[in-house]
């Protein structure tokens, strides 16, 4: 009964190398197409990001306005929260909603890091029992095609979840990087707000003592 057992889950895990392969497939593919994402935005932050990083400068040497901050949107973040905003006062709200935005989009590539790893490690198991039974048998020729199998599906494995891995490191901090600009651009747009209700005030002061003194 035993024996019968565990020729039935041996012969069901064999069965399991057929899906295996398919979702190791359909990651690459999905992991290709993230990649010619990441290329695109990097080549587009590279030669449209220069108007951006050049105003985001100005505006902390106090050289620029932060009303003006959607005219210079140029990052794909950026540009989501400058179509629903109208003043810098609505920047931290949609700040957390973009955050929402980017930890789903980066959780994408973090189920590509642990689902790539995973499948190739279940697709280097599954031929190591023919190949063991080949061993035993004498058959080095089809212990040998086994263990092809599993070599490579365990290369692929590691490649898929190190590469993931590096897309989501990079595109976090791009994202990290967007939001503490925004946050910067919301915090110098509150300190000039003050500071031009604290002139007026002393303004205001100042003409009232005047009038007093007349």
């Amino acid at each position: 009964m035993e024996n019968l057992l565990l020729q039935m889950l041996f012969d069901l895990s064999q069965g399991l190398m057929t899906p295996i392969v398919i979702g190791m497939s359909l990651v690459s593919i999905w992991l290709i197409f993230l990649l010619g994402q990441m290329i695109r935005t990097a080549a587009d932050r590279m030669f449209r990001g220069g108007p951006w990083r050049a105003y985001v400068d100005r505006v902390r040497r106090n050289e620029a306005s932060t009303m003006e901050w959607k005219e210079y949107a140029t990052y794909q973040l950026h540009r989501w929260i400058a179509n629903r905003t109208a003043t810098t006062a609505d920047l931290p709200i949609l700040t957390k909603e973009a955050e929402v935005k980017a930890h789903t989009q980066l959780g994408r590539l973090q189920i590509l890091v642990r689902i790539g790893p995973m499948l190739g490690l279940v697709g280097t198991l599954i031929p190591l029992g023919p190949a063991l039974q080949g061993l035993s048998n004498g058959n080095l020729q089809d212990m040998g095609s086994h263990m092809h199998i599993a070599f490579t599906m365990t290369v692929f494995g590691i490649l898929i979840g190190a590469l993931a891995y590096a897309l989501y490191i990079l595109q976090r901090n791009w994202f990290e990087n967007d939001l503490a600009e925004l946050d910067l651009l919301h915090a110098l747009s509150r300190f000039s707000t003050l500071t031009q209700i604290e002139s007026a005030g002393g303004n205001g002061d100042e003409s009232q003592s005047t009038s007093m003194a007349s």
